[in-house]
Formats: C-alpha cells, structure tokens, sequence
C-alpha cells in the first residue's frame, strides 16, 4: 500500500480488506505503506494461492482452454489449473515474523492519531524492516498518515457499501487538496523526492482537516443506493 508516500490513501475498497486485518497489522500497512511480499499477502490471507512467475503464461492458457460449464464444477477447474503450474519456493513471512511485536504494540487502535504513532516509534530500533517502515511513515504525507488512521477508526461499523462511499469522499478531498498533486511531482514527475506538503509533520497536522476529507461533496452521494439491489 505505497499511498502515504504520495499524499493518497489506501482506497479502492481497500478499507474493507484492512478491516478485516487485526489492529496492528492494519494501523502497520496503511500507515507505513510497507509492501507485501506473497508470503505476507498468503499469511493475512489477501492472497489464497501462488505460483512461480515463470508459469504465469501457462495458468492464462490452461484457464483459457478449461471445459468451463457456468457451474459449481468450474471452481475445480480453477484449482487444477493453479496446482498445475506448481507452487514457488517462498521464505517465511516477513510480517508474520513481526506478528507478536506488533501486537504488542497495538493490541487495539488507540483512539488518537499520536497515540497510535507513538506507540509504532516505540518499536524503532529494533531490525532494519521495522526501521524501514517507521521511516516511510515519517516520510510520506503527513495528511495520508492521518486519513488512514481515521479510516481504520470508522471502517469496523460499515457496510461495504458504506466503505466505498466514504473513500468516494476522501478521493475526491485529496484530488482537490495540494498533497496529492505534489507528490505526484516529488516522486514521479520531478523525482526530487522532496515533496513540501501542507502540513510537514505529524505533530503539526490538524485533525479538523483529516476530519474534512471525510464529509460528501455532494448534496446527494453518487453512491447513495449502492447496496441497496
């Protein structure tokens, strides 16, 4: 999730999938933009199945050429053409390693956004991975970091619908505001990677304007029926 370090969010309906995540692995992945390897997205179960880069072409073609018949039956072909392809040598997962130390830290998401960032710079120091992610948070945009945080307050009381509604408001907020725009310059166009955002750290941002990124533009929502059929 590499939102932060450009000044968006971790959207898409990717606030469902964090949901579904425990506290401290959720509160780490979106605030830190730590990339997942295939063992950590099998370990979280965002993935359910991997094969070697080198059968790719191979699962297009098998599932291309499968007796598909619109029945429960296809979900066997699937598995067929997936098992057929082999499966990769993966090392461990590098999140689950970490999996007590996090939660150590955020057995549940403190209500506040220095709370909860204080208690992940409490773990700095402790290997080269966790230092990493800690300084991609400190990096990025100050106003994603809290957005996400927001997010992960509000997502355990909402219907999918619901979820796609508000990153509907929270997308359309960060194309209107400046942090977006520039780091877009600072990390693709320029490549400076000094992006200048509107707030410079996390102790400077305001919550009321995390908080405004989350109010409808719109007098009626665009997905106001969504769920509803």
């Amino acid at each position: 999730m590499p939102e932060v370090p450009i000044g968006l969010f971790p959207d898409a309906g990717a606030s469902w999938i964090l949901k579904g995540l425990p506290s401290a692995y959720a509160a780490w992945l979106g605030m830190t933009g730590t990339h997942l390897l295939a063992a950590d997205a099998l370990h979280i179960g965002l993935a359910t199945h991997a094969i070697p880069a080198s059968g790719w072409a191979s699962l297009v073609d098998r599932l291309a050429d499968a007796p598909w018949r619109g029945a429960v039956s296809d979900a066997g072909h699937i598995e067929h053409c997936i098992e057929a392809c082999g499966r990769p040598t993966l090392p461990g997962s590098v999140l689950g390693a970490h999996h007590a130390l996090l939660e150590t830290a955020l057995p549940t998401l403190p209500a506040t956004l220095a709370e909860t960032v204080s208690r992940l710079m409490a773990l700095g120091g402790r290997d080269e991975w966790i230092d990493k992610g800690l300084a991609a948070m400190n990096g990025g945009c100050p106003t994603s970091v809290g957005i996400v945080h927001e997010q992960l307050l509000r997502v355990p009381v909402m219907s999918l619908a619901d979820v796609f509604r508000m990153e509907l408001n929270v997308a359309n907020h960060c194309a209107r505001n400046p942090d977006f725009a520039e780091g877009v310059r600072a990390l693709i166009i320029d490549k400076d990677n000094t992006p200048a955002w509107r707030y410079g750290t996390l102790r400077e941002l305001s919550h009321g304007y995390v908080l405004g990124h989350f109010a409808s533009l719109w007098e009626t929502h665009p997905l106001a029926d969504l769920g509803e059929h």
